[in-house]
């Protein structure tokens, strides 16, 4: 069945692309649903011949055998990637991956990382400067518990390893649960961990293939098919497998990886689709099949678990998903996981096969007379090395973080809900006895045209030129009506400088969270718009982590009403800035009160204002944003009756610099 292994070859390659972060791919995972398919078929396979051969007692001799097969070839991967992290992290002043790795390496080795994952609950900072070279291992655990509880109710279910209605009802029962689980935990403003790693609510994809595999038994025939007559009654079958990998594909392409319509049914159709695909693929006279039974596809197929096992570390080691890391070093790491996997294969899984040691002569020495064969020892002791790099990294090595935890803030109290203003005081500098003016604001505020506004982005106070600090106070009127100017809502990057904003702004509020994605910023802001509290101007920087979709930018912006709207693009190492800096650019474009303050442009060669992850402030970043933001919107202030002014000589030199006065590292004491 070589057509197995180019749907094992179609998986793998939609993965590494996806880890890859190509923007026309951004739902490449669905291939671990394809994956997770396969090994419902197969592994239904290989337990109805155990059970029919040796009975229902064999079973935990199986359990052994498919850890026998799985857990070599992993366990080499980890000790490599430990210590080459571990080499890393001493010689490389940014290098970080090793702290990442720490929490996983001993569920990994066990197999449950996943449900490690899911105990310990996902943290954002583990994330930041990398991720845990790791993190691929949940689907290993996913797969093998499904493998023992499956095993167990295969031996309950049929009897004699002869397939059963009972079985395939089963199947499809706990399918749909399983589906129905993913869609009602998943949180769509909360981690998506619990039900992305969960062996419950990803089982209904090998569940499926599970019942492929009871409908239609490996190297036989479908239950329903007369064998007879095959040639006329199977003609469709020759359709299900193109149609369920243009449907499988377009899923990949159009869905965004994070969109809520993966995880409530999206995954359950790409397993659906996965089914027509490998349906499609048993039918050995289809055109299809055929294809997929193409050398390099089967070559890659016959690799994909190594492919799998070796690139995701590499990948993070190499960093190759930083937008300043050169195509040869992408493709040195592509290259590089194939030839590891391929080795992989050839000395651990077929030595294993033969039922020899991996990397261990069969002799200490030659023949009777002859010296001992040292170099034969060589894969030993270089495995030896490096295990014992591993352990000494793992040890002794201190914990390095890119960001320190305690420079990264959060200000509001959910990442996708408003706070409760109701209770909380307006801090505002400005003087009540001014509210005689509020005519005059409300009249410059009318007078205002539509284009000026337009271009309030590209403009700064003639007050104060484009790099002099300026003080912007809101209008009296927004003051005393209880509306905040700026109001902002923004990931943790804009949380990073928020003594800066309350010297620069006093009639700011800021509601900045960690972790927050565009789609988490719309209950947010729409919050305190029903709270009345949101003036009219709005600044939104909420892009660093994620890209939004052009329907959750419309959201967003559509939410805000006629208020002037400034985007705070983002600036960060991964490929997928350019990515979040167009859509924000398209939604400028599109609605006449939005504008771009391009925080990218003046930061992009500026490294000593970030940490070492690219993205979050230094204390010599922090006024440098705030600054960027409040020239950027001085206009706007102006035109709704707010005042802009140049600092005094006094308060320049209590703000200048960084590590002066007002701007403190709070690391410095660590």
């Amino acid at each position: 069945m070589e057509a197995l292994d180019g749907c094992r070859a179609i998986a793998i390659i939609s993965i590494v692309l996806y880890h890859l972060s190509v923007p026309w791919l951004p739902s490449g995972h669905m291939g671990v649903v394809l994956f997770l398919v396969l090994t419902g078929y197969l592994a239904t396979a290989s337990i109805l011949k155990v059970l029919r051969r040796d009975g229902a007692l064999s079973i935990p001799h199986l359990w052994l055998k498919r850890v026998v097969r799985i857990w070599p070839s992993m366990a080499l991967m980890i000790v490599v990637t430990v210590a080459m992290c571990a080499l890393g992290q001493i010689f490389i002043s940014d290098f970080v991956l090793l702290t990442k790795l720490r929490p996983d390496l001993v569920p990994s080795l066990l197999m449950v990382n996943n449900l490690a994952a899911i105990i310990r609950g996902a943290s954002y900072f583990d994330n930041l400067g990398g991720t845990s070279p790791l993190t691929h291992l949940w689907y290993l655990g996913v797969d093998l518990q499904f493998f023992v509880a499956w095993s167990l109710l295969l031996a309950i279910l049929c009897p004699g390893g002869r397939p059963t209605r009972p079985a395939r009802l089963a199947a499809l029962a706990l399918t749909l649960v399983s589906a129905v689980l993913m869609a009602v935990l998943y949180d769509p403003n909360g981690d998506p961990t619990r039900v992305y790693y969960g062996p419950d609510t990803r089982a209904f994809a090998p569940l499926l293939g599970a019942w492929l595999g009871l409908a239609w038994p490996l190297g036989g025939r479908p239950v329903r098919l007369d064998a007879s007559r095959h040639t006329v009654r199977s003609a469709p079958l020759f359709l299900l497998g193109p149609l369920g990998l243009v449907a499988l594909v377009i899923i990949m392409v159009f869905a965004q990886s994070t969109s809520a319509f993966l995880f409530r049914g999206g995954m359950l159709l790409a397993a659906l689709f996965s089914v027509l695909l490998l349906a499609g693929s048993l039918e050995a006279r289809s055109p299809l099949a055929r294809i997929l039974s193409l050398p390099p596809l089967t070559w890659i197929g016959k690799r994909s678990f190594g492919i799998y096992l070796w690139h995701f570390p590499l990948f993070q080691i190499f960093r190759v998903t930083q937008n300043n890391t050169s195509p040869v070093m992408v493709a040195l790491a592509v290259l590089l996981s194939v030839g590891l996997a391929e080795l992989s294969l050839r000395f651990v899984d077929q030595t294993i096969a033969q039922g020899r040691i991996p990397f261990v002569p069969r002799t200490a020495s030659g023949r009777r007379g002859t010296s001992p064969n040292y170099l034969a020892w060589l894969p030993a002791c270089s495995l030896a090395l490096l295990l014992a790099c591993g352990m000494t990294g793992v040890i002794f090595v201190p914990d390095r973080e890119a960001v320190p935890e305690g420079a990264i803030k959060s200000t509001g109290e959910s990442v996708a809900a408003a706070k409760d203003l109701s209770k909380e005081k307006r801090n505002s500098t400005s003087d009540d006895s001014s509210d005689s003016s509020d005519s005059d604001s409300s009249s410059n505020k009318d007078s205002s045209s539509s284009s000026s506004k337009k271009d309030s982005s590209k403009k700064t106070s003639s007050k104060a030129s484009d790099d002099e600090p300026i003080m912007i106070k809101a209008s009296p009127k927004s003051v005393k009506e209880g509306k905040y100017t700026p109001f902002i809502v923004s990931d943790s990057v804009a949380g990073d400088a928020d003594w800066c904003f309350k010297e620069r702004m006093p009639d700011y509020y800021l509601d900045s969270y960690v972790g927050r994605l565009p789609s988490q910023a719309l209950p947010v802001i729409k919050g305190y718009i029903e709270q009345d509290v949101v003036g009219n101007v709005v600044v939104l920087a909420t892009f660093s982590n994620m890209p939004a979709t052009d329907s959750e930018m419309d959201s967003l912006i559509k939410a805000c009403g006629d208020r002037e709207v400034f985007l705070v693009n983002a600036r960060t190492l991964d490929v997928e800035c350019e990515q979040i800096n167009k859509t924000i650019d398209k939604c400028a474009k599109k609605f006449d009160n939005v504008h771009v303050i391009d925080w990218h442009k003046v930061a992009v060669d500026e490294d000593s204002w970030f940490y070492t992850d690219g993205e979050h402030l230094t204390p010599e970043g922090q006024p440098k944003y705030v600054d960027l933001i409040a020239h950027g919107i001085a206009s706007a202030i102006e035109d709704d009756g707010g005042s802009v002014e140049p600092l005094d000589e006094a308060e320049k030199d209590d703000y200048d610099g960084a590590g002066k006065s007002k701007v403190v590292d709070p690391t410095a004491d660590k």
